[in-house]
Order: structure tokens, then sequence, then C-alpha cells
């Protein structure tokens, strides 16, 4: 435990009251993973608590997603902004209607998705502020929600599909095009090749502005320079920038992207084995 953060572990249980009394300042709790006992029983504990402050919960990693608890917390913290959910099986729809203030959410690694592009509208529509949604490794989710989704979420600055092979190269690239405003893409590590990213998004969104901050690529296949380097040439607002482990890449390359590259202060290159210490030079002259 910190002053503002709070781990609870099985061992921690019968001390958690005078904990809460204590730390009144809490902005974010975390509940142990694979919790034994009730877990909507410990929610609602919580939910008697007076935490002015807190704005994050995490319930990932447990074997039954705490439905019943989790409409007694928000009637308690119904202004909660961040809600981390991965390797369970939530209830989207349930948590857009307790936690309609919610600004990030992370429901990677997932067994369960809605199927019906109704149901996608109605969980996105109901979530206006969400700002960054991680959908990672979610094999029921496919190219249609995932439209919907982008299309309704009318907030939506950073969009994480990693390892989400269910999602066709341009089931993706027609989401991202339906916001303008994505401040970061994240498709690192995924089983998606990028071909229709670099034809019908990269360049496309480089052409209508999209004001990227983060992009990261790293350990994609499929797009070429040409593509990266589309983008780049109009994203130049980058600061964040993963090209690890990409085929094509070598000095004269890096040589030419970093010149486009002016505001970047972090970038990932390892796994890349045609640079040399000139790529390394280079990023930082420029």
């Amino acid at each position: 435990i910190t002053h503002t953060h709070l781990t609870v572990s099985e061992g921690l249980l019968p001390l958690l009251p005078a904990l809460l009394r204590r730390f009144t300042n809490l902005t974010s709790i975390k509940l142990p993973r694979y919790f034994t006992v009730d877990i909507n029983a410990l929610l609602s504990q919580i939910a008697s608590f007076d935490l002015p402050s807190l704005h994050s919960l995490d319930i990932s990693d447990q074997r039954t997603f705490p439905s019943h608890g989790l409409r007694q917390f928000s009637q308690k913290f119904p202004t909660l902004k961040s809600l981390n959910c991965t390797h369970t099986k939530p209830d989207l729809v349930l948590i857009s209607e307790c936690f309609p203030n919610l600004e990030e959410i992370d429901v990677s690694y997932t067994s369960v998705f809605l199927d019906k592009d109704l149901d996608v509208k109605a969980w996105a529509s109901g979530l206006k502020k969400l700002r960054k949604v991680d959908l990672s490794s979610n094999s029921k989710l496919g190219d249609s929600s995932l439209f919907t989704f982008c299309q309704n979420c009318v907030s939506l600055e950073a969009l994480v599909v990693d390892e989400t092979d269910s999602l066709s190269n341009i089931g993706i690239a027609n989401a991202i095009r339906e916001r303008p405003q994505l401040r970061s893409l994240d498709v690192g590590w995924g089983n998606v090749t990028l071909e229709f990213i670099d034809a019908l998004a990269l360049c496309a969104l480089a052409e209508g502005g999209l004001p990227l901050r983060e992009l990261n690529l790293g350990f994609c296949s499929g797009y070429q320079y040409n593509g990266i380097s589309c983008l780049l040439r109009k994203c130049n607002n980058l600061q964040y920038l993963d090209l690890q482990g990409i085929e094509f890449l070598n000095d004269q390359r890096i040589i030419e992207l970093s010149l486009l590259l002016g505001n970047l202060k972090v970038v990932k290159l390892s796994e890349n084995a045609k640079l040399t210490d000139l790529s390394l030079f280079a990023i930082m002259r420029n």
C-alpha cells in the first residue's frame, strides 16, 4: 500500500476496514488475482467507505465477473475513470451502464465480446468520455464490431489491438479512419499483417492529418518502407515510435526517417540486424 494506491491481498482482508478508514485519499485499488472468496462482497464492502479521490479499479484475473458487486460499487463511485478487466469475462453493457465516465478500459485477453453491432453500439455510445481502450487478444472481436466501436466511441484517442488475429487488415484500416483524432495506435506483436494498413490507412490517415503521438508497429509484418515514410512525413508530432524487428530497415532508411522525427522522445529499434551505430547517431542528431 502507498498513500494513494492499495493492492488487496487475501492476507490483508482482516485489516481492510481499518486501512480504508485510514487512507481516505486512495486513488486506485487493485484486487487480488484469482480471488478465492466472494469478490462481489469485497466490492460492496469497499463501497461502504468514503473514498472521494478513488478513480481507478483493477479487477483483472478473476474467475467470475462480479456484476452484482460492480453495480453496488458504481452507486458509490459513479465517476470511476479507469477499469482493468483483463483476463476476465466482462459484461460490457453493464460496465457502460455503471461507469459512464470511464476514460480508460482494459478488456484484453477476454473470452467474451459483443457479437451484435447493436450491442457494440450501445456499449461504445454509453462511454462518451472513453479515451483509451485495450482490446488485445480478443478472439471474438471481429471487423464489424471494431468498426462499430470506433464509429460510436466519440472521444477515443488511443487504441490497442495486439495479438487480435480475428481482425482483418481492411477491418483495422476502416475502423481507425472513423476516429480522426486518434493519437495512439498499437498493433505491435500482432498476428495482423499490415499490407492494407499500408495501402489504405497509413497514407490515407496521413493525408487526413491524424494527430498521432504514439505508434507501435514493432514485430509486425506486411507493411513496407513507403507506408511508414508516408505517415511520418505528415504526422510530425510523434513522440513515441516502436519499429522493433522490422526486416526492411537499414541505416540509410533510418537516416531518412530521422529527418521526420524532430519531436520524438522515445524510439525502439532493437532486433533490427541491419542497423549500426549510424542509425543511433542520426536519431540523436535530428
